[in-house]
């Protein structure tokens, strides 16, 4: 568990996962983590990577639920919608487990983790009314400057 950067759910640890349902992993990141968006380096402590982490598994989830709607009524999208949810639970695997080491170079956010991280804001403070902490803030900010 150590080396993974991320914690069982409370149900995995007391063992009441059921074998014959598809339970999804939910990772948490238990150190700090740097990420270099464009030219800015912002620090995250694990709480506020796991808000991250959050919104980016409600947004996929959600998108997931829609993917049935998507291939009825819009099958054109369908292809384009579940690559979306592939990059939203990837970046979640990322930030889970990227090395959080002081030494550590930060972790480069590219253009396309840069919509993702977007759509994570949106989730935080726009459908979950949350505040940001200055280092969401932070972020948001770096975001924002990467342009469209």
């Amino acid at each position: 568990m150590g080396s993974t950067g991320f914690e069982p759910t409370s149900a995995e640890k007391n063992g009441a996962v059921d074998d014959d349902l598809t339970v999804e992993t939910v990772q948490r990141r238990r150190g700090p983590i740097s990420l270099l968006v464009g030219r800015r380096t912002v620090t995250l402590l694990a709480a506020d990577t796991n808000v991250l982490i959050e919104a980016l598994e409600q947004a996929a989830s959600a998108l997931t639920r829609d993917l049935a709607r998507v291939s009825r009524e819009q099958p054109q999208s369908l292809a384009l919608a579940q690559r979306r949810v592939e990059e939203l639970r990837r970046l979640v695997t990322v930030l889970a487990t990227a090395p959080s080491r002081l030494m550590d170079p930060p972790l480069a956010i590219g253009t396309a983790d840069v919509q993702l991280l977007r759509t994570a804001f949106a989730e935080i403070v726009g459908y979950q009314k949350q505040q940001l902490t200055p280092d969401l803030e932070e972020l948001k900010l770096a975001v924002n400057s990467q342009g469209a």
